[in-house]
């Protein structure tokens, strides 16, 4: 059977998740995220205040990056908003902190960044989510369907698609392990009358 994306955090979120207590979906969506981001923000507040300008450029494209990377988390947005907003926010407070001639100009595109990516990333991880959402329903159709057409309707047993592959399948067996193949086929008169 083909697998799509979506199955293993579909699965995740069904299966061990689902049964795990409220306060570690919390600490799992917000708590881990918050404290990457605010990480990554403290590292860049004390860079702020001790790099040379050449290190701040580099700091600012990192971040940048981090962010624009933490996209991947938009199917579960409170990951996403829970990495980067306390990133940037602890980067705003380290320019704020520690002006610099170009603060003003990065503070406003800090700003902007983080609201853009919070509106962004919102949208766009409602369309993943119904994306993989129905990628998951497509993919128990198509289970469903070759089920269906491999089973009787009236009496719920395999039909002649099903022998005819299954038998291909043993028969292939047979030569590859080189044993021989018994079959027992039974006809009933009149069945009909039963059925």
């Amino acid at each position: 059977s083909r697998r799509f994306p979506g199955d293993q955090l579909v699965a995740f979120n069904r299966g061990w998740l689902a049964r795990q207590p409220e306060r570690l979906h919390v600490l799992l969506a917000w708590g881990i995220p918050a404290l990457m981001g605010s990480v990554w923000g403290l590292g860049g507040w004390w860079m702020l205040g001790f790099g040379e300008p050449g290190q701040v450029l580099v700091l600012i494209c990192f971040s940048i990056g981090a962010v624009m990377g933490s996209i991947s988390n938009a199917v579960y947005w409170p990951a996403h908003v829970g990495f980067f907003v306390p990133l940037m926010a602890l980067l705003i407070a380290g320019l704020i902190d520690h002006p610099r001639p170009e603060s003003p100009v990065l503070v406003g595109g800090a700003l902007l960044i983080t609201v853009l990516m919070a509106v962004q990333g919102r949208a766009l991880g409602r369309r993943l989510g119904a994306a993989l959402s129905l990628a998951h329903e497509n993919q128990q159709l198509a289970q469903r369907l070759a089920a269906l057409s491999h089973t009787d309707a009236l009496t719920g047993l395999p039909n002649r698609r099903a022998w005819d592959e299954r038998l291909a399948g043993e028969w292939a067996r047979a030569r590859r392990e080189g044993h021989s193949l018994g079959m027992l086929v039974i006809d009933v008169d009149h069945f009909k009358q039963f059925n």
